[in-house]
Formats: structure tokens, C-alpha cells, sequence
């Protein structure tokens, strides 16, 4: 009786190494996807404030700042907004374009394998000039 206590005790450890691995990748991969979703969102959130921002009459640095303030979980060095037209060319009527780029790093270094070591995540919004 002691003796089949024992064996199966060791086939659970050798069970749980192998199991464990595949656990914890996934797990991992789980939390990557959800930091990734979160940034994408935050992205597209942000891009639409600044092209609110934006199409009710205000100049680039409004807009900017209200898209970093709306992105205020994301680092602010890893932003690239684009905005077209410029300001000159803002009339009403005419379409507001506001694009924000982010290279979010990947923290699972298996993950990083396969993707690399950053993704570039992107938002775009289009709004009518007031």
C-alpha cells in the first residue's frame, strides 16, 4: 500500500513538470493580450478625444494635449500623433484626420520571440470640422 503511495506521488511531479510550462505560457500569454488590448483601446480613445478636440476649432497643441492627457496610462515618448490638415486648412465642413502610433514593449519574453520586442499599435479618427 505504502509502496503505490509513493509511485503515484512521483507521477504526479513528473505530471506537474510537464503541465506547468504549457500552464504558465499560457497564463502569460493571456496577460500579454490583455496589456495589448488594453493600449489599443486606450489608442483609439485617445484619437478620438483629439479629433473632438479638433473639430470644434483648436490648434495643434490642444489637440495634442488632449491626446496625451486621454492616453495618460500610456508612456507619452512612445506617441507619434499625425494631423491633417493643419491648422490652415481646417475650415468647416472639412474632414479632421487624427492618427496616433505606439510601439507598446511585449513583456513575455516567449511572446517576444515570436513578435518582437515591440508592437506598433495604431488609432485613426476622422470628424467633420464644426
Amino acid at each position: 500500500m505504502r509502496a503505490a503511495a509513493r509511485s503515484e506521488r512521483g507521477q504526479a511531479m513528473v505530471e506537474l513538470a510537464l503541465v506547468l510550462p504549457v500552464v504558465l505560457l499560457l497564463l502569460l500569454g493571456i496577460a500579454q493580450f490583455g496589456l495589448i488590448f488594453s493600449a489599443q483601446l486606450t489608442l483609439q480613445s485617445a484619437v478620438r478625444e483629439g479629433a473632438r478636440v479638433g473639430a470644434v476649432g483648436a490648434d495643434d497643441i490642444a489637440i495634442n494635449d488632449a491626446v496625451t492627457a486621454a492616453a495618460a496610462t500610456l508612456d507619452p515618448a512612445k506617441l507619434a500623433l499625425t494631423i491633417s490638415p493643419d491648422a490652415a486648412g481646417r475650415v468647416q465642413g472639412a474632414k479632421l484626420k487624427v492618427a496616433v502610433t505606439y510601439q507598446l514593449p511585449v513583456i513575455v519574453p516567449v511572446i517576444a520571440e515570436i513578435v518582437g520586442p515591440q508592437l506598433n499599435l495604431a488609432a485613426t479618427s476622422t470628424m467633420r470640422v464644426e
